[in-house]
């Protein structure tokens, strides 16, 4: 009996350390099972969201600083570092702004803005009830006021819609910097530093001269903070117009102005244009002048039928031609017609009006450099830009003419023989000559266009239609052209 009762109390010792370890086992399962939830099913952060407004105009308040502190800290004065609930954020351009990662509690909001009162969200009531609204705000009565608060729950998304904010009857003044970057109105690009220009700008009674791009733009100016303000720009070079502009400077300020460029205007005219030149246009350019190599064009224009309208016009912003501008005209049958305008002759040329006439019935008086001078009207005399090219004609029959003529044009002229062409000619450098019956003349004869050469000897007469090409390879070459002359009285025999 006794070792069967030994045996039964072995069985039952080690049954209480196999039910123990099993215990054991299912305690740690629970206990981590715990934490697994506190982590799933813990304090989720939230979002909180809202729009700063002007509460007359309802215009948005950007640059506004929002607060948000713990409903306990607004009751209290608690210093913000010993409360639990303290961010920070400024409003957008459009006033909006936004909390994220905000742990759940009752909150305030405190905002402020240069020129509106310091605005409590909510405001504090001295209603005794309590009640929600559907921006989750709440009340709470604390002696014959109520504390309001917003309620943030964990994982919720509170938007508090607009909160308005009042004027002050009058703006603070603080000390502020506004940069200005000053752009070209014309060409959309900075005005470049490298020019050198000097402005003035004058907000209200405050003027700060001789300021150049860059310190504009990267150190900016110190004025005293205000709305409305009258901003002027001044470039006392006389390369852009004066700027205005009202602007409100409730901090500090980058801003943008385009800036007009003087101009003058330039009317180009086409007179007394031979019937030759036809339906053929003039292209015009107005080219800058600067160390490039190639000039670049700053405006273009044509005056397409020279012998109708005979005229165009041009607005030319003088800060693309700050050096001066080139002039150049282009037409069929002649070299580019080029005149230089030195910056000078167009300071302070606001919207004035300048001509230039393209005279074909005269030489180019100018001198050698080209210029024009300070005048209203500028000339270019077309007759020495005209391509010549070699032409030989051939007239026969001539007797009678004596071969000792072999001189000038003019000589064989005295002695009877009428020559005459509808194009521009010059004599050229070999002389002409007569020999069996033939007289050559020898010109040089504008190029490009086509005209009637005339010829007469006696009583007989003959024409021929001549062409000089433009382009040749070899500058000694000449067209030759044949002149037969008729008596139109005599019967043409069989």
């Amino acid at each position: 009996m006794s070792k069967n009762t030994s045996q039964t109390g072995r069985v039952v010792n080690m049954n209480y350390r196999f039910w123990g370890g099993w215990f054991l086992v299912v305690t740690i399962l629970v206990i981590s099972m715990a934490i697994g939830c506190d982590n799933t099913l813990g304090v989720k952060t939230a979002t909180v969201t809202g729009q700063i407004v002007d509460s007359d105009t309802l215009e948005p308040i950007a640059g506004g600083l929002v607060r948000m502190l713990g409903k306990e800290a607004a009751e209290t004065g608690a210093a913000l570092s010993q409360i639990n609930t303290f961010l920070s954020t400024l409003t957008d351009a459009n006033g909006y702004f936004v909390f994220e990662d905000v742990t759940p509690d009752n909150v305030v909001f405190q905002i402020e803005a240069p020129g509106y009162h310091t605005t409590t969200f909510p405001q504090s009531t001295s209603t005794s009830s309590s009640e929600d609204d559907d921006s989750g705000t709440s009340s709470e009565t604390s002696g014959d006021t109520d504390i309001e608060y917003v309620s943030v729950l964990s994982g919720q998304h509170v938007d508090l819609h607009q909160i308005r904010m009042v004027r002050t009857s009058e703006a603070p003044s603080h000390k502020v910097t506004v940069r200005i970057d000053l752009y070209d109105s014309a060409t959309k690009k900075p005005i470049d530093p490298a020019d050198g220009y000097d402005f003035t700008v004058i907000l209200d009674s405050n003027s700060f001269t001789n300021q150049k791009v860059t310190k504009l733009k990267y150190d900016g100016i110190q004025i005293n903070s205000g709305k409305g303000l009258s901003l002027a720009i001044q470039n006392t070079d006389g390369i852009y117009a004066e700027f205005k502009q009202e602007i409100d400077v409730l901090g500090d300020l980058y801003y943008r102005a385009e800036i007009d460029p003087i101009g003058f205007n330039l009317v180009v005219r086409a007179v007394n244009v031979p019937d030759y030149v036809g339906s053929y246009p003039i292209n015009l350019f107005i080219e800058r002048i600067d160390e490039s190599p190639v000039a670049m064009t700053v405006a273009t224009g044509a005056i397409d039928f020279p012998k109708d309208d005979g005229k165009t016009f041009f607005n030319v912003p003088i800060s693309n031609i700050k050096d001066g501008f080139q002039f150049r005209a282009q037409l069929h049958g002649y070299d580019d017609m080029v005149a230089l305008v030195e910056p000078g002759v167009l300071a302070n040329s606001n919207n004035e009006t300048r001509r230039i006439d393209i005279d074909f019935s005269k030489e180019d008086s100018r001198t050698s450099l080209k210029r024009f001078g300070s005048g209203d009207v500028w000339e270019i005399g077309a007759q020495s830009y005209i391509k010549y090219k070699h032409a030989w004609i051939e007239i026969m029959p001539v007797v009678g003419l004596p071969s000792s003529l072999s001189t000038s044009l003019a000589n064989l002229q005295a002695n009877g023989l009428s020559f005459s062409c509808s194009l521009p000619y010059k004599e050229y450098s070999d002389p002409c000559s007569v020999g069996d019956n033939v007289a050559v003349v020898r010109l040089d004869m504008a190029a490009g266009y086509e005209g009637i050469v005339y010829g007469r000897y006696g009583t007989k007469v003959g024409t021929t239609t001549v062409y000089v090409n433009t382009y040749t390879a070899n500058e000694n070459h000449y067209f030759s052209f044949l002149i037969n002359l008729v008596d139109p009285n005599e019967t043409p025999s069989d």
